[in-house]
């Protein structure tokens, strides 16, 4: 029925949703031509397709849609930090890898070289271990926050 309506340009209308403060979600029809951007309205033909909603339902509506906009702020920023802790890890993983292997060639040294290389080696590669459980940790934190 809808679709067979015209407006005065001679186009047929267009059923759009109001999210605005004072008509959260009310469904009107309106010119092709009507661009809330721009204000611009073609012939200016508008027609609510609802009632107007009580105001404790414009409140509810309202605050609803600032919380899902606060939830989606929150979602992001969680996403990037958990970006962040991924490229550490992957940092601190390539650093083990590689003191590994720095292990690896020292121990063809000498006895005494050998027990000063391991006792440098077994503290940063405690070091590593130290920062890889306290990733773990904040990653758990984050992705308690993010599901849960």
């Amino acid at each position: 029925m809808l679709k067979k309506r015209k407006c005065k340009c001679g186009f047929e209308v267009a059923v759009r949703t109001s999210w605005t403060n004072e008509n959260p979600g009310r469904k009107f029809i309106a010119c092709k031509l009507y661009n809330h951007d721009t204000g611009h309205r073609g012939c200016q033909f508008f027609e609510w397709l609802d009632e107007d909603p009580l105001e404790w339902q414009r409140d509810v509506i309202n605050t609803l849609i600032a919380e899902k906009h606060r939830f989606a702020t929150d979602l992001s920023l969680l996403r990037g930090r958990v970006a962040l802790i991924e490229h550490e890890k992957k940092r601190l993983t390539n650093e083990m890898e590689r003191m590994k292997k720095k292990t690896e060639k020292r121990k063809g040294c000498e006895s005494s070289c050998k027990h000063q290389i391991v006792k440098t080696d077994h503290v940063g590669l405690a070091l590593v271990i130290g920062g890889l459980v306290m990733l773990s940790v904040v990653v758990s934190v984050v992705v308690v926050k993010v599901v849960g």
